[in-house]
């Protein structure tokens, strides 16, 4: 009787020995997976660096940005690649833009430009065989589409920001004539070179200053009648220096 219980008794304790092994094993064969995130694009973030700003800011965006500037600065034109030439201009012009942006990869921006500058012309004699000679007045309009990249110069939500761009479009130039003839108005291939400084002042509202440079080829001005104009072709290039504040979401 007694060699029963006792047989009894160790079986017991091997059966539960067993299970507590076999639970032991199982648990340590089991594994948590790290989590693992995605931005906006569908890429994997990794979680091996803490969650803030600052790593979001150098890592992904929070969310494709949106931006609509309003623009106003005085404009100068010159040829950049002659800087001998005469742009017969009586002083500065004035601009005005608008501009919307769309981020489609962090800190990369496409956009369209549409923007005004007026320009006044010096009063020249009559013997001064330059085209520009024909012109008093004139009203330039740019239609541009746009490629913008933003450098943060130093790691923080309101870091200034050096801003790179380039435009391509179509420039239309409207004279006010000397009252000697009516003349046509100018269509011209623009490409527009930019560096900009930007500072955020709020999440939504962003400052800036950027200068600009429109390259537009030499083309001959012309009357509505289709009458060529004596002289030398007028300077169509400037430069623009812009101040604006741009309003993102």
């Amino acid at each position: 009787m007694f060699l029963r219980r006792v047989c009894v008794l160790a079986f017991g304790w091997s059966l539960f020995a067993g299970a507590f092994l076999t639970g032991c094993n199982t648990g340590a064969q089991q594994r948590i997976e790290r989590a693992s995130h995605t931005d906006d694009f569908g890429a994997e973030v990794s979680d091996d660096d803490e969650i803030s700003i600052e790593t979001v800011q150098r890592s992904q965006m929070l969310h494709q940005r949106a931006q609509v500037e309003l623009r106003v600065g005085p404009s100068f034109a010159f040829d950049i690649f002659d800087p001998g030439r005469q742009p017969r201009t009586d002083g500065p012009g004035l601009g005005f833009g608008l501009k919307a942006m769309m981020e489609t990869a962090k800190n990369v921006f496409w956009g369209f430009t549409v923007d005004y500058q007026d320009q006044t012309i010096e009063n020249l004699p009559l013997n001064v065989q330059e085209q520009i000679n024909a012109v008093s007045e004139l009203e330039r309009y740019a239609f541009l589409g746009n490629f913008d990249y933003d450098i943060p110069l130093w790691e923080a939500p309101d870091a200034l920001i050096l801003r790179l761009g380039f435009g391509i479009g179509l420039v239309v130039f409207k004279f006010e004539d000397d009252g000697l003839a009516e003349l046509e108005d100018l269509y011209q291939i623009l490409f527009r070179p930019a560096v900009g400084l930007r500072y955020p002042v709020h999440d939504n509202i962003v400052v800036f200053t950027e200068a600009s440079y429109d390259i537009v080829p030499d083309k001959s001005i012309g009357t509505k009648e289709s009458q060529g104009i004596a002289g030398t072709r007028a300077v169509l290039s400037s430069g623009t220096i812009w101040f604006g504040v741009a309003f993102q979401w």
